[in-house]
């Protein structure tokens, strides 16, 4: 198996030309190193919009659809050494693919594989439906794919499965928003609630988790990006609704396989624009990053302590993006690459003080972030 943390350590040292971006923090000292975009590894006009998946030396994302009218997101990977855009998963066999994650390695995988990802498919009403597949990526390049869990029209029904996590006991949780069914490619009425899925690590056993209700009029809670906190007890999620724009916590039980017994969504706060009426701004994405969590918001990164509650600040990444869909760590936790509007980007840190002996390679694909 690949070394991720040597091939991130690789990718920086190979890394060329870099512009520093601009950060505003109302409290720099959270803000422990120091990101900057890697300008010879940004492209453009790739369609990008979510995902992504850092696995050197590829990075994969998934595509804007061209229309709802039938599947057409697609699965790309860029490699980072060569430059080469290569298709990964076409329009007929993507089945409007969205988030996607990497997956903790197995002591028994092969040493062919390079890594593995999870992929939220959402289905079409075309004939697809909605399911969680993995996809792995072996050393020569090519690609073996499963079906982890799909519906099935009776006790498994999804809406449009949006983004996706896995949890410290390797168990994958999901987001399943209703924007497909308001985006006329699935069913409408939509076949549930808003919710939150659970697929159990072991028996594949689904279980909705979270159910923050159904639709009136098109609104309604719409969970989208979710993430763990760095000690796996907190579950957050964002609410992508343009009159909320919110970020919520929900404790988790003492296993970590559900949430805490009588918990209830609690708000942490809201991620606004510098526009308030700007609908191009929501946070989409999310993750644990330093002890804090991290958004998209436009053309932002957004910073936010939780226990505080409080938006620390922002990374502004105004000069490469429109706006910001997603985000994604590697491994180690050196390289963040970002999409959307079509653009792909990777930044790295820049470290003050020398670091730490890494995590086994186990534990660092496992953990949201590093405190």
């Amino acid at each position: 198996v690949t070394n991720d943390h040597h091939a991130g350590q690789t990718a920086l040292h190979r890394m060329g030309a870099a512009c520093n971006c601009g950060i505003r923090m109302e409290d720099p000292k959270f803000f422990k190193a120091q990101w900057i975009v890697k300008t010879d590894l940004k492209f453009e006009a790739t369609k990008a919009h979510e995902g992504p998946v850092l696995l050197y030396p590829y990075i994969y994302f998934t595509t804007t659809p061209d229309t709802h009218e039938k599947p057409s997101a697609e699965i790309w990977r860029i490699n980072l050494d060569t430059k080469k855009r290569e298709l990964v998963r076409s329009m007929d066999k993507a089945n409007m693919a969205n988030g996607m994650v990497l997956c903790p390695p197995k002591p028994t995988e092969s040493k062919t594989v390079i890594g593995s990802f999870f992929t939220c498919e959402q289905g079409h009403n075309k004939g697809m439906k909605a399911r969680i597949s993995k996809t792995t990526i072996h050393q020569d390049g090519t690609h073996t794919y499963e079906v982890i869990v799909e519906e099935n029209g009776k006790d498994i029904n999804f809406n449009s499965p949006n983004d996706i996590a896995v949890a410290p006991d390797h168990a994958i949780w999901f987001t399943d928003p209703t924007y497909g069914s308001i985006q006329g490619f699935r069913p409408n009425p939509p076949k549930a609630p808003n919710s939150i899925y659970r697929i159990d690590p072991e028996t594949k056993e689904v279980k909705r988790v979270v159910d923050l209700g159904g639709d009136k009029d098109g609104k309604g809670c719409k969970p989208n990006g979710l993430c763990f906190s760095g000690d796996g007890k907190t579950l957050y999620f964002t609410d992508t609704m343009l009159d909320d724009r919110s970020i919520y916590g929900i404790p988790l039980n003492k296993k970590g396989d559900d949430v805490a017994p009588g918990a209830e969504p609690e708000h942490v706060v809201r991620v606004l624009p510098a526009d308030p009426e700007s609908d191009n701004a929501i946070p989409d994405g999310l993750k644990w990053v330093d002890g804090l969590l991290v958004t998209s918001c436009g053309p932002n990164l957004a910073f936010i302590d939780p226990v505080k509650k409080q938006r620390l600040g922002d990374f502004e990444l105004g000069d490469h993006f429109e706006s910001v869909t997603n985000f994604a760590l590697s491994a180690d936790g050196d390289l963040l690459a970002v999409v959307g509007g079509g653009t792909v980007a990777i930044l790295g840190r820049k470290y003050d003080k020398p670091r730490l002996p890494a995590f086994p390679k186990a534990e660092v694909d496992m953990r949201p972030a590093r405190n």
